[in-house]
């Protein structure tokens, strides 16, 4: 009988395991990343499986759980899990972050949103509606970093290029 559940839990082992990923491209529409799976066992161009509306290249060294369906080793797929060298430290329960190993986050804190970015935030729309606290006011100073206007300025007008009115 020992044979039969040493045989069947190896079948479960080669069907759901950790890993480790080691490299990643994206090539095709689909992520595919090299494996450290079993001890000594390194799969290449495995799929890495994606929610909807998410998508990322992961770095060496982010974890993952490796199934195979049927125990079959010829097409595995990845979740992955997780890069804990990068991962934010001080997140509350419940609350929650977009990161990567550049510095940037996104992070949902229970009292706010807060963006951080080490170089610049991009925002590309037709139409940017804030609403809340204004950032700067007519007659606020504003600082003109470079050129024959650098200085303090007050803003003077709320109209928009073209002559209308804010």
């Amino acid at each position: 009988m020992s044979g039969l559940v040493e045989k069947l839990s190896r079948r479960v082992q080669l069907m759901i395991g950790r890993c480790v990923i080691k490299a990643a491209t994206a090539s095709g529409g689909r992520v595919l990343v090299t494996v450290d799976a079993l001890e000594g066992e390194t799969l290449d161009g495995v799929e890495l499986a994606e929610p909807y509306g998410l998508t990322s290249v992961p770095v060496a060294g982010t974890e993952g759980v490796m199934l195979s369906v049927m125990s079959v080793r010829g097409h595995p797929v990845v979740i992955p899990l997780g890069n804990r060298s990068h991962r934010p430290r001080d997140l509350k329960q419940g609350e929650s972050a977009l990161f990567d190993g550049a510095g940037h986050q996104v992070e949902i804190r229970e009292d706010r949103v807060r963006i951080i970015a080490p170089d610049t935030i991009e925002i590309s729309a037709p139409t940017v509606t804030f609403n809340g606290e204004p950032v700067a006011r007519i007659t606020d100073l504003v600082e003109v970093g470079a050129g024959s206007s650098a200085g303090l300025w007050p803003i003077v007008t709320g109209a928009e290029p073209g002559g209308g009115a804010p």
